[in-house]
């Protein structure tokens, strides 16, 4: 282990900075912006978006960011309960139980505590883009029955 020092900078000197240099300023400005669309993003998917969006969305999100490719999938080996998807998506555990276990069965998707194996990012990816979920054909798409 190395010896480390914690900067901390408090709301006037952030200002005296941002000020001092425009460049800075627009960097910052670009970066909460980013934060913004996200959030946005997440509100927008809680507001509109049925469960199963919900889900595939967030499964996306966690192989862009912590997948690891293998031969015709993506693994990803995050301790994550049926409870934990639930709160993260806003459900029941029971719906995230009955959403993974068709997955499975239509081969989408394997998720087991402490690792997940997203098999067919495709058909992820066009549950999680399903912009009319109450249609019956987007409902079986999305495995809603």
């Amino acid at each position: 282990m190395r010896d480390s020092r914690a900067l901390v900078w408090d709301s006037s000197a952030i200002l005296r900075v941002l000020l001092a240099h425009p460049p800075v300023a627009v960097n910052a400005i670009r970066w909460l912006e980013e934060l913004l669309e996200v959030e946005r993003s997440r509100l927008q998917d809680f507001v509109s978006a049925d469960v199963s969006r919900r889900l595939a969305r967030l499964f996306l999100r966690l192989s862009q960011s912590f997948g690891r490719k293998t031969r015709g999938a993506v693994v990803l080996e995050v301790p994550l309960s049926r409870q934990d998807l639930a709160e993260l998506v806003i459900t029941s555990p029971y719906t995230v139980s009955r959403i993974l276990a068709d997955w499975r069965r239509r081969d989408i998707l394997d998720a087991q505590r402490g690792r997940i194996v997203v098999r067919d990012q495709e058909r992820l990816a066009s549950i999680a883009e399903e912009h009319a979920p109450e249609s019956n054909a987007a409902r079986r798409d999305a495995g809603v029955h």
